[in-house]
């Protein structure tokens, strides 16, 4: 029976094996507020060690919150990655698999569950991705997305909205809602995606010369890869132009984040709400087999993502929370947040973190599971093939059944995932493998099917997405069965 109306409730006060109760307890929010900036590294911003990037609103609300150190993305893809953090499950469980596929709408959604409770429900798209046709917004009894076809200085139209203009219609809605009622607003962020194009000064900030007219352009970064991958020694310089780039499109969205926050802070807003600022994934720059993209690996450059959470307050404002957690973990969070009710989901609430308790002191370990290539193989779920991430705080198992690969990487000595040390750890790299083998197996996804809406695969074609398509190599299709 799918979970339909949500029992309104305290928060946990409970014990655990009756031996010690909750310490602390922090202020139950009014509001919800979740700011996800699309493909946004954890190590681009300021507040996260990045000594290059200007995010002087990010860092700010970052000191009035409680920064998690080691947030694991389930999935680095747009909309499954974000339909992860408002189901609470990862994508072999929810079944969205990629972009141009549909939210089966069994899923039950953080939205649908506050909107029942009686929170006024409000999003605010910067793409095409979490649209409406995707099944994404259900819940939401307002949705905003009305997306601008945008011709860039590369000639390609691209359907999208800048983040200022994000910003301008959240504050406009703020404006005209009854302030009395308690609200979950979502604001999606997209400009740090690829292609790299912020405005002035944003995409002169962090070079030494203003780019050419076709630097950031998706030629420029298909270029790019190929110099790579013939070792062009002129690959390192358009390296470091795409690099700037997306740090420019990082501080452009930091300064509308700025703007946003200005705007709660001066309406009343923020210091009734708790304001979780996120990502749904990461990017590949050019350290793995995956260059300048995002959806085929599961390495940290792609999967390691912010999570900034604001209490009412700035109650406990400046803390880090170290333990690992997982972006399956917002769901249940929140729920227990607000004193609501949920599902029985995979993700596991993360606020004895945020109470500063030491148990739960976060995950033994995360899953995530790549979106790309698309191979249909008559394993568990349609992505089975794709590849696999079991990490701990110490250690990332990495599978790749198509390839019949897998590497193990001690993170304490090799953060960038670039020595494979399964030999020298037989026993880590077959306990993590294990693990990670049980849980692909446990993949019982809802269905999902393509979107046969031919303006919407258009669309999303323009922003880069070439969802769905027959992996060119035949070879790839091969699963390790042993797994």
């Amino acid at each position: 029976m799918r979970y339909r109306r949500p029992i309104a409730g305290g928060l946990l006060v409970a014990a655990l094996s009756g031996a010690w109760v909750w310490a602390h307890t922090p202020p139950t929010p009014r509001h919800v507020i979740v700011i996800s900036i699309d493909t946004l590294r954890a190590d681009q911003v300021g507040a996260y060690g990045n000594p290059v990037v200007t995010t002087p609103a990010i860092d700010a609300l970052a000191a009035e919150s409680v920064r998690f150190a080691w947030d694991i993305a389930a999935v680095p893809s747009t909309l499954a990655g974000h339909t992860s953090m408002f189901t609470g499950n990862a994508p072999h469980t929810h079944g969205v698999p990629q972009n141009d596929h549909l939210v089966n709408p069994d899923n039950v959604m953080l939205a649908e569950i506050l909107r029942d409770a009686g929170f006024d429900t409000a999003a605010f798209l910067g793409a095409m991705p979490l649209g409406s046709p995707s099944g994404f917004t259900q819940g939401f009894t307002k949705v905003d997305d009305r997306f601008t076809l945008i011709r860039r200085q590369d000639h390609v139209e691209q359907t999208m909205r800048p983040a200022d203009a994000v910003t301008d219609a959240v504050l406009g809605w703020l404006d005209t809602r009854d302030a009395a009622a308690p609200m979950f607003l979502f604001v999606h962020y997209y400009d740090v995606h690829a292609p790299y194009r912020p405005p002035e000064p944003y995409r002169s900030m962090y070079h030494p010369t203003v780019p050419d007219e076709d630097a950031g352009s998706s030629n420029h970064i298909q270029r790019t890869r190929m110099m790579i991958r013939n070792h062009d020694p002129a690959a390192k310089a358009h390296e470091d132009s795409l690099v700037a780039l997306y740090q420019g499109g990082v501080s452009w969205v930091d300064a509308q984040v700025g703007r946003l926050l200005d705007g709660l802070r001066t309406r009343g807003v923020l210091d009734d709400a708790v304001v979780i600022l996120t990502s749904d994934h990461g990017e590949a720059f050019g350290a793995h087999e995956e260059l300048w993209d995002h959806g085929e690996t599961v390495y940290d450059d792609t999967v390691h993502v912010p999570l900034i959470v604001r209490l009412p307050g700035g109650w406990h404002g400046g803390a880090v929370a170290s333990g690992l957690v997982s972006s399956v973990d917002l769901f249940p969070s929140v729920l227990e947040l607000v004193g609501v009710s949920g599902p029985a989901v995979e993700g596991r609430s993360w606020l004895g973190q945020v109470r500063g308790d030491l148990i739960p002191a976060g995950r033994p370990n995360v899953f995530a599971e790549g979106s790309k290539p698309h191979i249909p193989d008559g394993q568990p779920w349609f992505n089975d093939a794709t590849q696999k991430l079991n990490r701990t705080d110490t250690w990332a198992f990495i599978q790749t059944p198509r390839a019949k690969l897998s590497a193990l990487y001690a993170l304490d000595v090799d953060p960038g995932e670039s020595n494979d040390v399964a030999a020298q750890h037989p026993d880590v790299a077959d306990g993590l493998h294990r693990e990670l083998t049980a849980w692909r197996l446990s993949a019982k996804p809802l269905p999902s099917q393509p979107t046969t809406d031919e303006r919407v695969r258009a669309e999303l074609a323009t922003l880069g997405y070439q969802d769905g398509a027959p992996p060119s190599d035949p070879s790839n299709s091969s699963t390790d069965s042993d797994d």
